[in-house]
């Protein structure tokens, strides 16, 4: 996770890991599409095959079940698998999925860090391009009335680098956040007097409420999909396939 998702996630659940209030307050947020960077010679014409590596996934500390309301179990999900799946549906590409750039990586490498290693990738699996994507997930609860109803909330951030077969250049960037707070439609009260209801509107609006597994697992496999659609939609409207 770079740094900016690490702050953003350290900022977000700053907020509300130490609520406690009779009626707890939430705010929506604005719900933002990925933010998406392409260098000025990113030229999706001549990009025909393009790999996808191994993407990196965390997740925050495991989840034990303890007076913090936490839940435990592990999110596992196939971001690279899920990506590459995505952007090969669109049929303007060949995708070379991460399983088979997997085999070719020596065991010992978790990760291409460098530019010459992606050079030589590149040329191994004779791709024009190749992604390399990292994935970080993290919930937090916070307590409403005097500590004895625990709410979860997640959150998500998703970045992905399409690197140059020629130079290791990053030819073009997305970095996407998600949150629970950003499908709340409007100010939202949790009141004590009817904590039902209230758990009920919370399961209408975010998806996957109130299991923290389900909620990241959601919200993850949605910040891919409209990653890969970015994607997708430039490189069609920069000239691409």
């Amino acid at each position: 996770m770079s740094a900016a998702g690490i702050s953003f996630l350290a900022a977000a659940v700053g907020l509300f890991v130490s609520c406690r209030t009779t009626d707890l307050g939430l705010l929506p947020q604005e719900r933002l599409a990925p933010d998406v960077v392409a260098a000025v010679d990113f030229s999706p014409l001549r990009l025909k095959r393009i790999g996808v590596m191994p993407f990196m996934v965390g997740e925050g500390p495991p989840w034990e079940e303890d007076s913090t309301g936490g839940a435990q179990g592990i999110v596992e999900i196939d971001a690279a698998g899920r990506f590459s799946a995505s952007i090969s549906r669109s049929g303007g590409f060949e995708v070379i999925p991460p399983e088979r750039i997997a085999s070719l990586l020596p065991p010992d490498m978790l990760e291409v860090t460098t530019r010459r290693q992606v050079v030589d990738l590149c040329r191994d699996i004779g791709v024009d391009a190749v992604f390399r994507g990292r994935m970080g997930m993290i919930v937090e609860s916070a307590r409403a009335g005097s500590g004895e109803v625990v709410i979860p909330f997640a959150f998500v951030t998703f970045e992905v680098e399409l690197l140059d077969s020629g130079s290791g250049e990053i030819l073009w960037f997305a970095n996407h956040h998600l949150n629970s707070f950003q499908f709340l439609e409007e100010e939202f009260t949790f009141n004590m007097a009817d904590p039902f209801a209230a758990q009920q509107l919370l399961t209408e609006k975010i998806p996957g409420y109130p299991d923290p597994v389900r909620m990241l697992t959601v919200m993850s496999e949605l910040a891919i999909a409209e990653v890969a659609e970015s994607f997708i939609k430039e490189s069609t409207a920069a000239g691409g396939p």
